[in-house]
């Protein structure tokens, strides 16, 4: 059996955000990925979702940046991620 990836992230698009952000969500879930990152350009953010007890838990951004927990050395400035957008 394939083991599922620690980690996974998604560009959100307009046509397909409510079935990442609740039926992909529920499947990565199921499946055992530690965690779930969307990347919102409409936003513009980016949401991490950690997986705690089979269920994501929203992961918080400490002075703007988020530090993925399977990966510690991880991290992203949202602000510098989406700086010259729009």
């Amino acid at each position: 059996m394939e083991e599922p990836p620690d980690l996974v992230v998604e560009l959100l698009s307009p046509s397909a955000r409510s079935r990442d952000l609740v039926r992909k969500a529920a499947g990565h879930a199921r499946a055992g990925v530690l965690e779930y990152w969307t990347v919102d350009p409409d936003t513009p953010g980016v949401r991490i979702r950690v997986l705690r007890d089979g269920r994501y838990e929203e992961g918080e951004p400490e002075r703007g940046i988020l530090r993925s927990t399977v990966l510690p050395t991880l991290t992203v400035d949202v602000a510098a991620l989406f700086a010259g957008l729009g």
